[in-house]
Formats: C-alpha cells, sequence, structure tokens
C-alpha cells in the first residue's frame, strides 16, 4: 500500500477514505513483521524424505505408479512405519538398478508388499554375485585381468 505521504495524486474524497482504510488495518493487524520471512518447521514428511535423501517429486512419482501407499490426514501424507520401510525398499531396489515399472511387477498387488520386493532385491543381488563371479572365472580361464 503507498503510504499517505508518498501519496503524489489529488487528495480526493476517495483517496482519503482509501487512506483510512489502510491505517485502520494496519493498526488491526499489529506491529509490522521484520523483513525477514518466517520459517515453517519442515514437516515430519518432508524430514523423512531428507534423511532418506528423497525429493517429493520422486514420492510423488512413486506413488502415482502404484508402488508406495501414504494415509493421509487432511490431504497430507503420513509417513507411518510401514510406509517408512517401503520407501527404503525401493530406494535399495533404484540403487540395485531396478525401474519402476521392474518395481511394479515385483507382485501381483499393487502397491507390492515390502516383502515381495525385498525378495526381488535379493535375486537381483544374488545375479549380481553370480554375473561377478562369472567374470572372475572367465578371466582366470582365458588369463585376462578380471577388472
Amino acid at each position: 500500500m503507498i503510504l499517505r505521504s508518498d501519496y503524489a495524486g489529488p487528495m480526493t474524497r476517495s483517496a482519503q477514505a482509501m487512506f483510512a482504510r489502510a491505517e485502520r488495518r494496519a493498526k488491526r493487524a499489529g506491529p509490522k513483521p521484520s523483513g525477514e520471512p518466517v520459517a515453517r518447521p519442515p514437516s515430519p514428511f518432508s524430514q523423512a524424505l531428507q534423511r532418506l535423501g528423497l525429493t517429493a517429486t520422486m514420492v510423488r512419482h512413486w506413488e502415482e505408479a502404484g508402488i508406495v501407499e501414504f494415509k493421509r490426514v487432511g490431504g497430507r501424507r503420513i509417513i507411518d512405519d510401514n510406509a517408512l520401510e517401503c520407501l527404503t525398499t525401493i530406494l535399495q531396489l533404484r540403487r540395485a538398478g531396478f525401474t519402476i515399472r521392474q518395481i511394479t511387477w515385483t507382485s501381483d498387488i499393487l502397491p507390492p508388499t515390502v516383502s515381495a520386493m525385498r525378495h526381488a532385491l535379493e535375486a537381483r543381488q544374488g545375479l549380481t554375485e553370480i554375473a561377478r563371479a562369472t567374470t572372475i572365472a572367465r578371466a582366470i580361464v582365458t588369463g585376462r585381468n578380471a577388472t
């Protein structure tokens, strides 16, 4: 709002009424806040995401794909122990090289159960170990460097 002292136009009744309203509102609002923005404390949801190294966009994408499900209160996602365990397992699967589509295929139901996702992760890790052992054995047989 422009201050009365900065107003360069004619001081008509309309302008006087405008300034009077602005002054009344300012009195009702109380003291002016300092120029610094007030930081809201992070929600438990955002704190959990920060701990896991995830972004809200990633989690929203996973939720849309149907691999994770959250309880909601007032339209806000709530991370309970089950959801946290599910997010951790999905993160492990993603780091192991699974795509979102492959994660959805780990179970016949959506969202997949944590045990189904863990089973898929163990299978992938087993395949990785077999591939590593095969590479080492092939290198030994051929006499080449395995690394």
